[in-house]
């Protein structure tokens, strides 16, 4: 069954973060069951139209299984939380499984790019087990609600990213 976990409104497109399913994401709609991100045309509200879907590796066609927990954008950026797992994370988009904290170029509300991940390591290759729940933009800070193993007790409450490049975040810590 899809559980949806996160929707953001851009516009008049609804992005949607969702459960992670092995089958491969598909920018066909009907078909992009295995889209761990979704995007829809949401400018009549009676039929939403499916437009574009990526796999929570960063892929327009990957078959990733991870969940999407948490989705905000700021201007052309959105930034998505999710489960991380043990593959480094990576900028080359296909490739960005591991990366707790992804971040799209939306400029192209239809055609979604990955541009940067961070691992919850506070480092952009590293490969370090944890997940972010929640997200949430004041100025150039972003704030996220986080769970992983170098955590004390196996939990973090919040780690702080500087996004004052949108595109390479910064973690400057984690409380």
């Amino acid at each position: 069954a899809v559980s949806v976990r996160s929707l953001s409104v851009i516009g008049s497109y609804l992005f949607v973060g969702k459960n992670g399913d092995a089958t491969a994401c598909s920018q066909t709609a009907g078909s992009a069951l295995g889209c761990e991100l979704m995007v829809f045309d949401i400018s009549s509200s009676t039929n939403p139209v499916y437009v574009a879907g990526r796999d929570e590796s960063g892929s327009a066609a990957g078959t990733g299984i991870n969940n999407v927990y948490a989705l905000i954008s700021n201007g052309t950026t959105l930034y998505m939380g999710k489960d991380g797992d043990p593959t480094a994370c990576s900028q080359v988009a296909g490739s960005a499984t591991g990366c707790e904290l992804m971040v799209f170029d939306i400029s192209s509300s239809t055609s979604p790019t990955y541009v940067a991940g961070r691992d919850l390591s506070r480092d952009s290759g590293a490969s370090t087990v944890g997940a972010i729940y929640s997200l949430a933009i004041s100025g150039n800070t972003l704030y996220a609600g986080t769970y992983g193993l170098l955590c004390t007790y196996q939990l973090c409450s919040l780690t702080i990213f500087d996004i004052l490049n949108p595109a390479s975040p910064v973690d400057v810590t984690d409380l």
